[in-house]
């Protein structure tokens, strides 16, 4: 907001400069035009609604940029999110996993006898044995390749992302702000030509003389109202700033 406002300021500035350079230049190549008491009532309504059509201009153009910021933030948001994610074994470790069970359970059984008659104990370089350990080396080798893979997801519910709804509303009260202040820069434009028509009835030169002169009105309101909100922003931005600082403050702990 501050940065906009800125850029705006520069632009009124400009604008204040321009109307009266071409105020000055209208006197020094014509006469002082004298305006009738009767005349300055129009004068002063034209000046201010110059005065309102630069405010609604400024605040439009600021509405309309907020849209366009809410618009390309909403692209780059995902509308669903992940609310839950449910896994299981993955089968293929349940299956490995088994055989080392299995296999291990051979390999007691040689190195502690299984008791059944005929079958003696085998010592571990007995290749029976050691066939059984190739077997259980190979299983152990592969459960430690799918390591990452022991468990995979049987199902996930997702729901409207938060961030996004938040975005959404956001977008909705900037185009709502940004329709409402086109209509009121409408409505005082409207304002500005029934005005200008009352003055068309003045002398050429009274009634350019008038044009200019609440031109150059108009700007100089214009530009003091904006470095007014300039100000006001950089206020708003500084207490922004304190609210976060405060915010990242470590709590107190009571012990």
């Amino acid at each position: 907001s501050r940065e906009f406002i800125e850029a705006q300021l520069l632009t009124t500035r400009k604008a204040m400069v321009k109307a009266q350079d071409a105020l000055k230049k209208f006197q020094e190549e014509n006469e002082v035009v004298d305006l009738a008491q009767q005349n300055m009532a129009a004068v002063q309504r034209m000046a201010q609604a110059k005065t309102n059509l630069n405010q609604a201009e400024a605040a439009y153009q600021a509405a309309r940029a907020r849209v366009t910021k809410q618009e390309s933030e909403l692209k780059k948001l995902k509308p669903m999110e992940v609310a839950s994610i449910s896994t299981a074994l993955n089968p293929e470790w349940q299956q490995l996993r088994q055989q080392l069970i299995t296999f291990e359970t051979q390999k007691a059984g040689m190195l502690g006898g299984s008791g059944k008659p005929g079958e003696t104990h085998r010592g571990l370089n007995h290749p029976d044995v050691q066939n059984v350990q190739r077997q259980i080396d190979d299983v152990k080798e592969q459960l430690r390749t799918m390591a990452q893979k022991q468990y995979v997801m049987s199902g996930k519910i997702e729901q409207k992302s938060q961030v996004y709804m938040n975005s959404v509303d956001r977008f909705i009260g900037a185009k709502v702000e940004e329709t409402g202040v086109d209509a009121q820069r409408q409505a005082i434009s409207s304002v500005v030509a029934e005005v200008r028509s009352e003055m068309a009835a003045l002398p050429e030169k009274q009634a350019k003389y008038t044009e200019l002169a609440t031109d150059v009105q108009a700007a100089n309101q214009t530009y003091s109202l904006m470095r007014t909100k300039l100000d006001e922003a950089k206020i708003k931005e500084q207490q922004a700033k304190d609210e976060v600082a405060l915010k990242t403050i470590d709590p107190a702990y009571v012990f």
